[in-house]
């Protein structure tokens, strides 16, 4: 699903009415506590609100399919996409480091992030691998 296409709002709209539903439903059984049931209820309506609109609006859908035509905005969002994982892997490895120097129960923490840097980067190869030969 892309983002920014009709089926993403739509998909939007009907999170925002199942949140709504959660919320209907701890009015009968009181199951979430005040914050959580004031921001499932933010949360309802803005996606409610904002996918609603946004599928079914003319001068957004003309907008829209000009950027998905456009191959220059294409390649800035992918060279986009680019460099906020390469800074998000570097801030991800600082956090490590930090966690490992402050040592005791961080430690963990080092050694989680580690492994999700280590994870991300084996499914990038795979990625990497799999569209070398697809294209």
């Amino acid at each position: 699903m892309k983002p920014f296409s009709k089926k993403y709002f739509e998909f939007l709209f009907y999170v925002g009415l199942l949140l709504g539903t959660v919320v209907s439903f701890n009015n009968i059984y009181d199951f979430l506590n005040d914050f959580s049931e004031g921001m499932f209820k933010s949360v309802s309506i803005v996606f409610i609100l904002i996918g609603g609109w946004l599928s079914h609006s003319d001068k957004f859908k003309k907008k829209n399919d000009l950027h998905e035509r456009d191959e220059r905005l294409g390649l800035i969002r992918g060279k986009a996409y680019e460099w906020m994982f390469f800074i998000s892997m570097i801030i991800a490895v600082i956090a490590a480091i930090i966690f490992a120097i402050i040592g005791g129960i961080y430690v963990y923490i080092s050694i989680t992030i580690s492994f999700f840097l280590f994870l991300e980067r084996i499914i990038y190869y795979l990625l990497y691998y799999f569209f070398n030969k697809k294209f």
